[in-house]
């Protein structure tokens, strides 16, 4: 019920706008047909007004649902790193200790063979310790 509700949010904010459109233009019909077209401004108005209120209304639920799935999506993808970060290197038990440390700065060329594009560390290995950036 609550899986992808992110997709569920936006299909929502879609039948919303559809239900707003044809909603709008039918009160706009009912509203000049009562009247015997005697408010025909007002009924004009209700109806090319309701498409851009609907509109309005759908691009915030819309853009919600949108901001949900990308938040998922960073989650999923900071797993991931983490995970991939933590099987092939053995800095820290704590994967959030090697995030929080400070770059190794150091300008020393005798004990560091290159500097990682990746995340800036001198690194003495092939493979970067701090972000597995391989050195070619």
């Amino acid at each position: 019920m609550f899986d992808n509700i992110g997709r569920k949010i936006k299909n929502i904010a879609i039948g919303v706008f559809v239900v707003e459109i044809i909603s709008g233009i039918s009160i706009g019909l009912s509203i000049g047909i009562k009247t015997e077209w005697d408010n025909a401004f007002w009924a004009i108005v209700v109806i090319i007004s309701s498409p851009f209120a609907a509109w309005v209304s759908s691009v915030l639920l819309y853009g919600f649902g949108q901001l949900i799935e990308n938040s998922d999506m960073l989650v999923v993808n900071s797993k991931k790193l983490v995970d991939k970060t933590t099987n092939q290197t053995k800095i820290s038990q704590n994967p959030v200790d090697r995030f929080l440390s400070k770059p190794n700065n150091s300008t020393d060329n005798s004990t560091h063979r290159w500097r990682c594009t990746n995340c800036g560390n001198m690194v003495s290995e092939n493979l970067c310790p701090y972000c597995n950036q391989n050195s070619n």
